[in-house]
This record gives structure tokens, C-alpha cells and sequence, in this order.
């Protein structure tokens, strides 16, 4: 009997103890990619002049590349049409032209909304596009290439021709 009563008040007094506490999470519909940016900024090996123009959703070719090295399941998707594709483009890159994203299209690449994705155009015009249509879709953790593959290859990064 004297175990079975410390068993109760042992039992009642965790109960009352997690009766205290909230455990309720709030869920943030505003949620955006702003909040998640990359996390691949290196302020020491960079050059800080790279950042100074850059928005919120703008990752750098250089840090592109450190976040290829340190993530390779990090998804690259190329915005541009094929013939600019065929020309040059980032190896193990996807092409999915501006025009042609949507759910569908992701889906059809294998694109899951909790992939790290980095976008890339010519000079990040089009790639800011569809950042904005990501967001729209759901896909928060996304960035688009500051200045695209004319950036990236004027760091003398490597192109698949």
C-alpha cells in the first residue's frame, strides 16, 4: 500500500508539475525566407563590399559556391531558357525556365519545400522572379543569385559547357 501511494503522489505531482507549463507552440503564418537566409556568409574570407547591395534573399556566387561544398543536396535551379542553359550553366544545376515554374514543375525535379535551393539567371533579374513565385509556393528556404552565372563566372567559378 505505502509503494502504491508514493506511486500517486509521484504520478500526481509530474501531472501537476506538466500542467504548469505551455506547451502550446504558435505557428507563424508570416513566416519567409528573410527570417532563414543563408547561413553561409563569411564575412572573413569575403570581401564585405560583395554584401553591401545585396537584398535580404541575395546570396553571392562565391558563397554559393562555400554553400555547394559544405550542402551538396543544396538545390540549384536555373531560371533561364534552354539555349542559355546548353551555352553554360552550373554543373548539377536543374533547368526549370522562369515561364515554366510552378508546384508541378518542382515537384516533377524532385524539389521538396525543405531543400535548401538557390536560384540563378544571367544577372539575377530573372531568378529574383522566381524567388518571389518560391515564396508564393511555399518554398522559404530559398535564395537567388546575386548577379547569376555572369557573376559566378566572372569569380572564376566553375561552368559545365
Amino acid at each position: 500500500m505505502k509503494k502504491f501511494t508514493a506511486f500517486l503522489l509521484a504520478t500526481l505531482t509530474i501531472l501537476s508539475l506538466s500542467a504548469c507549463t505551455n506547451s502550446t507552440q504558435e505557428s507563424d503564418s508570416t513566416y519567409t525566407s528573410e527570417v532563414i537566409k543563408a547561413s553561409v556568409l563569411d564575412y572573413n574570407t569575403s570581401n564585405e563590399n560583395e554584401y553591401a547591395n545585396l537584398e535580404a534573399f541575395e546570396i553571392t556566387p562565391n558563397d554559393t559556391a562555400r554553400l555547394i561544398q559544405g550542402d551538396p543536396e543544396t538545390v540549384l535551379i536555373d531560371v533561364r531558357e534552354q539555349s542559355e542553359y546548353d551555352e553554360a550553366n552550373i554543373g548539377g544545376s536543374i533547368l526549370i525556365p522562369l515561364g515554366d515554374i510552378n508546384r508541378k514543375s518542382l515537384m516533377d525535379n524532385n524539389v521538396k519545400m525543405t531543400d535548401n535551393i538557390v536560384l540563378y539567371c544571367r544577372s539575377g533579374n530573372r531568378s529574383t522572379t522566381a524567388y518571389e513565385l518560391l515564396q508564393q509556393l511555399g518554398y522559404y528556404n530559398s535564395n537567388s543569385m546575386a548577379g547569376g552565372i555572369t557573376a559566378w563566372m566572372q569569380a572564376g567559378l566553375p561552368v559545365a559547357e
